[in-house]
């Protein structure tokens, strides 16, 4: 048997068959579009408002933790930068300038002041005088009670002679030897000396007293002219402004030999070894700042903690000023009004349901969101909680794992239904 071509048989082709085949396949397919075109057309026509996907941003909604923070900016401040005053006018003598690293207790600014030196210099004259006129009372006060003391003392005398006198004559109106009437008169003249001794010591008393008085009289002015010389020459030590501390000059509000004014602000001394930052803040969140709260501080690229320290009482053109104090020292390079970021963390929400933060936010006024489902984005209200700048906290309204429109609503026009295209 050299081959099989002895036993092959020729079938011919079912063309009638196959043919029909093709026929149902090709109804069936059309079927299929013209269906999934009615369901397109039927959502189409029964949504409200139609948008591209790519228009839309959407997240889903998870639980965790939520950390309220506030993003800001701020810039870096001397914590201690005191300005000096001037406390007299008169011509300001620069002996600094600005940018010049100063000591502690260098000389800065030197006011010359001719009405100041004139008064002190009448006042010192004042003040002689009233020492001299001290040491004229006491003067006086010694010779008047020195007159005084003997008028006691021949007061003294003279009643000790009369009591002499008295004695005899009781002697000799005893032995008769003296009338009465001349014994009346001797005993009137000793009570005349008693009088007189008595008299004499009570106005000694009484002169003592009202020079003593006088005296306090004049050393009270004394003293009080001193205080006034005293002031004065304070008042001219103030007039050489001095470094309050170690640092560099600031600001310089003067020029060399400027006449200046009383209280008038002439130059800043700033602190180099202790820095803050001054932050601006939004009004709203005015209510959930207070000191102590946390903060990272980024200088340079790089995070530093920090504290908060104190925040504004007022409200300035919307915003509150707070300032941020490093934790760990001041970092080195930073330089006065260095503009730096900074993160606030108000409090730490924990197991909430939360999603990301979006303009639906604003633009649905925390109220309302789109749940996306299928092709499709339901309105729903909402309500929410606590925001931070990535995350916001969701209250009611949503449920763990839903997928919502976080991009900007106003568009939607707050239809119930949006039609989701690609």
């Amino acid at each position: 048997m050299r081959d099989t071509s002895g036993q092959d048989i020729t079938i011919e082709p079912q063309a009638r068959n196959k043919k029909r085949f093709t026929i149902w396949g090709v109804l069936i397919i059309a079927i299929t579009v013209i269906g999934f075109g009615i369901v397109k057309v039927n959502e189409l026509l029964s949504a409200d408002q139609s948008v591209s996907v790519n228009e839309l941003r959407t997240a889903r909604v998870i639980r965790g933790d939520l950390i309220q923070d506030i993003n800001t900016q701020g810039q870096v401040v001397s914590a201690n930068s005191p300005t000096l005053y001037a406390p007299h006018e008169g011509v300001a003598e620069l002996l600094v300038k600005a940018g010049e690293t100063v000591e502690a207790g260098q000389l800065l600014v030197k006011i010359d002041s001719p009405e100041l030196t004139n008064q002190l210099a009448q006042e010192e004259a004042r003040l002689d005088e009233l020492k001299m006129e001290v040491e004229r009372q006491q003067i006086e006060n010694n010779t008047r009670l020195l007159d005084a003391k003997q008028t006691i003392e021949q007061s003294e005398v003279n009643l000790n002679l009369q009591r002499k006198n008295m004695s005899r004559a009781q002697l000799s109106i005893s032995q008769a030897l003296i009338s009465k009437q001349s014994f009346e008169v001797i005993e009137s003249e000793m009570q005349k000396e008693e009088l007189a001794f008595k008299h004499a010591k009570q106005a000694y008393d009484l002169l003592e007293s009202s020079l003593a008085f006088e005296l306090k009289t004049k050393k009270r002015q004394l003293e009080r002219q001193q205080f006034v010389v005293d002031d004065l020459h304070r008042q001219l030590e103030q007039l050489s402004l001095r470094s309050p501390l170690e640092g560099i000059v600031g600001l310089v509000n003067i020029r060399d030999r400027d006449h200046v004014a009383m209280n008038a602000p002439l130059i800043t001394v700033v602190d180099l070894s202790h820095f803050e930052v001054k932050v601006a803040i939004a009004e709203s969140y005015a209510d959930s700042l207070s000191p102590g709260l946390e903060a990272v501080i980024n200088v340079n690229n790089r995070d530093y903690k920090g504290t908060v320290t104190a925040i504004s009482p007022e409200v300035n053109n919307g915003e509150v000023v707070g300032l941020l104090s490093f934790n760990d020292g001041t970092p080195e390079g930073l330089r006065q009004n260095q503009r730096v970021n900074a993160q606030i963390f108000i409090q730490t929400k924990k197991d909430v349901l939360k999603v990301r933060r979006g303009q639906f936010v604003e633009s649905g006024g925390s109220r309302i969101a789109y749940v996306v489902n299928g092709d499709q984005a339901l309105k729903t209200s909402i309500r929410l909680g606590a925001k931070s700048l990535r995350e916001v906290e969701v209250l009611q309204g949503l449920e763990e794992n839903q997928e919502i429109v976080i991009s900007n609503l106003e568009s939607f026009n707050r239809k119930p239904t949006i039609q989701i295209i690609n």
